[in-house]
């Protein structure tokens, strides 16, 4: 007489993902099983933990691989599997500057590590540097001629968007990392140039740049546009001027523009605009800069061309904007300040 052969009943349990039509919980089916230890024609139940593997795609093919992200004035995806922890590092914008590098304000650093617990599409908002790229993504305005933009943040959310859009959606910003602010420009006809440079971008940006200037004996004073903090934006700058009458010969004053503050989570200040003529006009002015906001630097302030005996001038640099990690998702976040030269940059690598 033939024996039957056993069957085995398998029971699933413990799926907690799973695709539409995949097995439920405790789904059971049987199958053939004619190991010896088995009697015949009994049935037994065996528990079997399954799980499912998830087919996402993020483009990085093991741990310890990274995708780069530069500038592109535009959103930039990222297509995060879940289960899998990603360090992000984001680098925001240098501030824009005109004769020399050193007075645009660099970028700050910012990292962490993140795991989500489902995939997820990051959107990646590269910022673009105050010289060329006119501070994308909240570096305060500047003058195109003179490149005294704010350099523009960098940050990564789950929320499509500029940075400045997000003012109610904070809860979906994972990283951002802050711009340095632009440099200021001032000219008069004698040939006398002042330049102040922008703060760095850092976890607080910096303040900008600012002085006094004197011309004869008159005196122009800027005080410096102050850095973001990760809860406000970055004061514009100040000024005073004072002196005695001068003779001097009627000039056609020339080009003056403070610099803008740099984006960041909050944008730094921009600096002011200070003055004082020389001769039958006894007097000057302040133009004070503008505060930083949410996402956004100080807008800029200049002065209109008159025609005027010389004058001193000072002309002050733009504040650093702030930089932000999400500690409710994301953990090790680390910041480093004026780490960045020329456009923002990102990478993501995979640590699992």
């Amino acid at each position: 007489m033939r024996k039957r052969a056993a069957r085995l009943a398998f029971s699933i349990i413990g799926m907690t993902t799973r695709p539409p039509g995949a097995f439920k919980h405790s789904s059971t089916f049987t199958g053939s099983e004619t190991a010896a230890n088995l009697n015949s024609g009994n049935a037994k139940t065996v528990t079997v933990k399954a799980k499912w593997t998830s087919n996402c795609n993020d483009g990085i093919s093991s741990v310890g691989g990274s995708k780069n992200f530069n500038y592109t004035g535009d959103v930039q995806t990222f297509n995060a599997c879940a289960g899998r922890t990603y360090k992000l590092e984001v680098w925001g914008a240098q501030g824009g500057y005109y004769s020399s590098a050193s007075y645009g304000g660099k970028g700050a650093k910012a990292q962490g590590d993140f795991t989500l617990s489902s995939a997820t599409t990051l959107y990646i908002y590269v910022g673009g540097d105050g010289s060329n790229h006119s501070g994308y993504n909240g570096g305060g305005t500047g003058n195109s001629t003179y490149k005294t933009y704010g350099g523009g943040a960098t940050h990564i959310a789950t929320a499509t968007g500029l940075l400045s859009s997000l003012s109610s959606s904070t809860n979906k910003i994972l990283i951002v990392a802050g711009g340095g602010g632009g440099g200021g420009y001032g000219e008069v006809e004698t040939g006398n140039v002042t330049y102040y440079g922008g703060g760095n971008g850092g976890k607080n940006g910096s303040s900008g740049k600012c002085g006094s200037v004197t011309y004869l004996s008159m005196t122009a004073t800027t005080t410096c546009a102050t850095g973001a903090t990760q809860s406000s934006g970055g004061n514009g700058g100040g000024g005073s001027q004072n002196g005695t009458s001068c003779s001097a010969t009627s000039k056609s004053t020339k080009n003056r523009y403070s610099g803008g503050g740099g984006g960041g989570f909050y944008g730094g200040g921009s600096g002011s605009l200070s003055r004082r003529y020389c001769g039958g006009a006894n007097d000057g002015s302040v133009e004070d800069g503008k505060q930083g906001s949410f996402g956004l630097g100080g807008d800029y302030v200049s002065a209109s061309n008159t025609t005027q005996n010389y004058y001193a001038l000072s002309v002050g640099g733009g504040g650093g904007g702030s930089s932000y990690v999400n500690t409710s998702l994301g953990s090790s976040a680390s910041y480093s300040s004026g780490a960045r030269s020329g456009d923002g940059y990102v990478t993501i690598t995979r640590q699992s």
